[in-house]
């Protein structure tokens, strides 16, 4: 993980315009850019789905070479949409997280997650699936839900088996890291 003394969003988000995800193409870079600042950047179903739809596209027929996702507003991501009240839907919503962060690693795109601000839950699971992270200096990075005793399930596979090794298994837990701690347990 590199930290980096301060990143802005260049362009706020128009208040007309619904949250949700920017895709962005400029020659070989592929950009998402969470767009829910009011809601702390948080990830919805219909979010992940573009942003699924657009790995797969660039499996099939690639045109970049590198992916950034980054986000508009104070934060990087504080978590995501939970909507499912029953089991099924909970057990959707688990599988279409596990899609997207397979399709993220197996994807031959450079993937840097660009965390100008606070990264919890989902966020931190995030940039923790891609390539690199950068990181600013004042971000707060935590896993929240562990709190209650909830680990954040449909993170944690993903991350076990493509980025930690065993010594990096503290990182799971409800204590907010800031950079120069993370920097010390991920480097």
């Amino acid at each position: 993980m590199y930290t980096v003394p301060a990143m802005s969003s260049k362009r706020p988000s128009d208040a007309s315009t619904p949250p949700g995800v920017v895709i962005d193409h400029a020659a070989d870079v592929l950009t998402f850019t969470l767009d829910n600042p009011g809601h702390g950047n948080e990830v919805t179903g219909a979010m992940l789905d573009d942003m699924l739809v657009e790995l797969r596209k660039e499996a099939t027929n690639p045109r970049s070479r590198v992916l950034r996702i980054r986000a508009r507003g104070n934060v990087f991501c504080t978590g995501r949409e939970r909507a499912g009240l029953t089991l099924a839907a909970i057990r959707r919503e688990s599988a279409r997280l596990i899609k997207f962060k397979v399709a993220l690693r197996s994807s031959p795109l450079i993937s840097v997650a660009e965390v100008q601000g606070d990264a919890l839950g989902f966020g931190f699971g995030l940039a923790i699936v891609c390539d690199f992270a950068l990181v600013a200096d004042h971000a707060s990075l935590a896993f929240p839900e562990m709190r209650s005793a909830w680990p954040p399930s449909p993170s944690c596979p993903i991350s076990a088996n493509t980025c930690f090794p065993a010594s990096h298994f503290p990182l799971f837990s409800s204590v907010s890291l800031s950079t120069r701690i993370a920097r010390n347990k991920l480097v």
